[in-house]
């Protein structure tokens, strides 16, 4: 590009040099004048050299810009489960029922958008005493301890602010030494798609399994549901899992729009927790009435916030009963809350009904049934019924570590999900009994509206900033003529060891001008 004369100065010269850089590195362009063009001081229309340190630097911000949302999409979170603290930017699972808690990259240490949450719980931990190999990759605190399952129980993991343009791989790795016999344990990874892998835990010191190129759901969820194996031989049918690393690169990072506009559709987050039994709740629990209420406006457990969604009971309990059993921490629900419950029997049907309800949200419906001290069966069916309709069973008799899940169910039209109570088909109880202590509703939109600029495109991509097609001032209109000029030195620069001189120079402190001699 031609331009007008710039002198090298003290000031000037050491952002040239940055200029100079930047073209070696071929990030910029250099033009100067021919050398029979006879550079003088006072000739101020006469070609030199510059280089445009805003456009160089607004390059650079550009470019800065690009990168730091392609690392966004880029993560590396390493998961430690087990009972011994983690150390570094190993992040730590819950055993128990838990809420999400934002993951630390492995690599930066700075906190993700990334969240893991356990929404069926492991019901014990254990500690390995083996030195595991360094060929493993994994630290010896990392790699030997563990949380386990079994009894035909699904422990779960939930990752969620994923980026649903992002494909993930996920490895495991168990461990449980000094065993005779096979603890095959199975990986079942659900997002946009399903993928399943098993991995034998028994003595395992050197084996993980991975699975690839999984992208999450359209709310940005990774589930991961944790069992047995089909050869796992335990009597309990035991089952393990004692680190899972998480890594992910966006092939199609799309850049936001300059003035970023909220989602028109509010994305929903609920996770509402409530107590069935005659004992005072604390904290963000709500409780269910006996008999039959109004609704009342449930409290968020996370936020503590009123919501909008409202609880009625709307088919009577018929009594109330607390079971005097110490329950294990592992299942992930207080003490006060888990061991109190309300009953019903003798034929009839129990009812309770979520009002305020978002009808583009699928929810998922969690119950937790305990009678203990009971020789039988008390098999309880939870009917729950929106714009579809599910049934599930669980035994409540002597249940200390069992919740059933009802997964992925809207509301009817009218924004209510009903549940129906009722006795399940192997219960033996002689009245029908069937019980209720604990119910969990949790959410994610799955149908959120995009914010304008996904379909209208800024106005930058359609109408040119006004420097490209009206040049700046400086090109026409040449800047006032300096009549005395200091003193100086010329340079003809014929190679780049003759530009460093000059460079070299005028850092110093004397003006210098230059010419080519190309």
């Amino acid at each position: 590009m031609n331009s007008k004369i710039k002198k090298l100065t003290t000031e000037n010269s050491k952002v040239l040099a940055m200029a100079f850089a930047a073209i070696i590195a071929g990030s910029s362009t250099i033009t100067s004048c021919k050398k029979d063009e006879g550079i003088v001081p006072t000739e101020q229309s006469t070609y030199a050299m510059q280089t445009d340190v805003q456009s160089l630097v607004a390059s650079a911000d550009s470019n800065m810009v690009a990168a730091t949302a392609a690392a966004a999409t880029s993560v590396d979170l390493r998961i430690d489960l087990g009972s011994t603290a983690s150390s570094g930017n190993y992040n730590k699972a819950s055993i128990g029922v838990s809420s999400p808690v934002a993951l630390k990259d492995f690599v930066t240490g700075a906190t993700t958008g990334v969240k893991l949450a356990t929404t069926a719980a492991f019901k014990g931990a254990y500690d390995n005493s083996t030195t595991y190999p360094s060929t493993l990759g994994i630290p010896q605190a990392v790699a030997s301890d563990l949380y386990y399952n079994g009894s035909g129980a699904t422990s779960a993991l939930e990752l969620s602010g994923l980026n649903t343009a992002t494909a993930y791989d996920l490895s495991f790795f168990a461990s449980r030494m000094d065993y005779k016999g096979s603890l095959e344990t199975q990986y079942k990874v659900i997002g946009a798609t399903t993928q399943t892998v098993v991995l034998e835990a028994a003595n395992n010191t050197s084996k993980t399994v991975s699975v690839q190129g999984i992208k999450p759901n359209s709310a940005g969820k990774i589930i991961i549901q944790v069992s047995k194996g089909s050869k796992n031989s335990n009597s309990s049918g035991n089952y393990w899992l004692n680190y899972v690393r998480v890594t992910g690169t966006s092939s199609t990072v799309t850049e936001p729009a300059p003035t970023p506009i909220p989602p028109t559709t509010e994305v929903s987050g609920t996770d509402l927790r409530i107590d069935l039994g005659t004992t005072a709740s604390t904290g963000n629990y709500n409780n269910a009435s006996i008999g039959v209420s109004s609704p009342v406006a449930l409290k968020d457990f996370v936020t503590g916030a009123t919501t909008g969604v409202k609880i009625a009971t709307t088919a009577a309990f018929k009594g109330a009963y607390n079971n005097t059993i110490t329950y294990p921490s592992a299942l992930g629900i207080p003490q006060a809350v888990a061991s109190d419950l309300y009953y019903n029997g003798s034929g009839a049907t129990s009812a309770l009904e979520l009002s305020g309800l978002n009808t583009a949200t699928a929810y998922n419906l969690s119950f937790f049934a305990s009678r203990m001290d009971y020789s039988g069966s008390l098999e309880t069916q939870f009917k729950v019924i929106g714009a579809t309709t599910q049934t599930v069973v669980l035994e409540a008799a002597n249940n200390t570590s069992k919740l059933v899940t009802v997964s992925g169910i809207k509301p009817n039209s009218s924004g209510k999900i009903l549940i129906q109570v009722s006795k399940g088909p192997k219960n033996s109880n002689s009245s029908g009994n069937y019980w209720l202590n604990y119910l969990r509703v949790t959410s994610a939109s799955s149908t959120t509206t995009p914010p304008p600029t996904t379909t209208t495109p800024p106005p930058t991509t359609t109408t040119p900033p006004p420097t490209t097609t009206t040049p700046p001032p400086t090109t026409t209109t040449p800047p006032p003529t300096t009549t005395t000029p200091p003193p100086t030195a010329n340079y003809t620069v014929s190679n780049y060891t003759d530009l460093v001189a000059a460079l070299s120079k005028a850092t110093s402190g004397q003006v210098v001008y230059i010419t080519d001699n190309v």
